[in-house]
């Protein structure tokens, strides 16, 4: 018998089944392990919905600790979570401990009245689902989405978003890295794909809080052989490449998993660059802000105020600059 992580939850948001439907497609996923095909199966799915039994998240801890006493909220339902039993046996998420303890500490710096900016990637995406569960027991708060994926996750956890357009500036923003150099607090991001967007969020946000695992710290950036994701303008990539391979960089371009080019929000696509010699960071920023066809680069440097690291025996890692 096939083992489905379903559960059956009442206390209904206000949010129409199908938006929060599309939501579970592309987000639950972070959360669930083993065999989730189902979740993903959209018209299995529907079918669900519309008999009357609704899909929610298990909130599961790899160290096998009971998930009671917190309610697990996932777009159309509030309840207090218990995971399904099949045969006995307890079906738990894969949710690495280290970022959900990094999240949940970063969402206890959000307070009512605040603009939020809301990150994008797998620890800021609990970060944003910890602070929806804090909208829904009060928390009065405006978000500004740093993705279309997390603008979708914000809206289906019931966070009233508002725009740059409205907003001059951003009491706090709750984002994830790919590297955190340990001692300037300098990152790169963009593993994701929506770094513009991120690093315009970054830019007026009064405090930048980065959550991340300790796997993501570094002694200098670039130690770790991860790129350095840059976003160009579709129109004459080929000559932007160019450009950047004659930097130094060696550049492979972002593919989705069905093998097509991957498309930022902004409809750029992206050069996953390794540069052999990069020398000082700010030095190579320089270099990249100043490139005709460049939109953005996953360089951010000088802008976190505050790191959180999750580690693996429990206790948090506090950076400040």
């Amino acid at each position: 018998m096939g083992r489905f992580p379903l559960l059956f939850c009442a206390d209904l948001l206000a949010v129409p089944i199908l938006k929060a439907l599309q939501y579970l497609e592309t987000v639950l996923t972070h959360y669930l392990s083993g065999n989730s095909s189902l979740l993903t199966n959209a018209p299995f799915v529907r079918k669900m919905a519309h008999s009357g039994e609704i899909i929610s998240r298990i909130r599961g801890f790899p160290d096998g600790r009971e998930p009671v006493g917190r309610p697990g909220l996932i777009g159309i339902c509030v309840p207090r979570v218990v995971p399904l039993r099949i045969g006995g046996e307890k079906i738990m998420a894969n949710v690495d401990a280290r970022k959900l303890a990094a999240a949940e500490a970063a969402a206890k710096l959000v307070e009512n009245g605040m603009v939020v900016g809301l990150g994008s990637g797998s620890t800021a995406t609990l970060a944003v689902a910890a602070i929806g569960r804090m909208a829904a027991q009060g928390l009065r708060i405006v978000g500004i989405p740093t993705s279309e994926n997390t603008a979708g996750q914000a809206r289906a956890l019931g966070i009233p978003l508002t725009t740059l357009e409205e907003q001059e500036s951003i009491d706090l923003t709750i984002d994830g890295a790919d590297e955190v150099e340990r001692e300037s607090l300098d990152l790169v991001k963009g593993l994701g794909g929506a770094l513009l967007r991120e690093k315009l969020v970054a830019t007026v946000s009064k405090r930048l809080v980065i959550v991340a695992d300790e796997d993501k710290l570094v002694a200098r950036l670039g130690e770790n052989a991860r790129p350095i994701p840059v976003e160009v303008a579709p129109f004459g990539w080929q000559s932007t490449a160019r450009r950047l391979r004659a930097l130094g960089a060696e550049w492979t371009q972002r593919l989705t998993p069905a093998g097509q080019p991957f498309v930022t929000d902004g409809g750029h696509i992206i050069l996953d660059c390794h540069f052999k010699s990069p020398g000082p960071a700010r030095v190579l920023q320089q270099q990249l802000d100043s490139m005709v066809g460049v939109m953005e680069h996953g360089l951010f440097l000088g802008m976190a105020s505050e790191v959180i690291v999750g580690r693996a025996s429990g206790e948090l890692l506090r950076l400040r600059r």
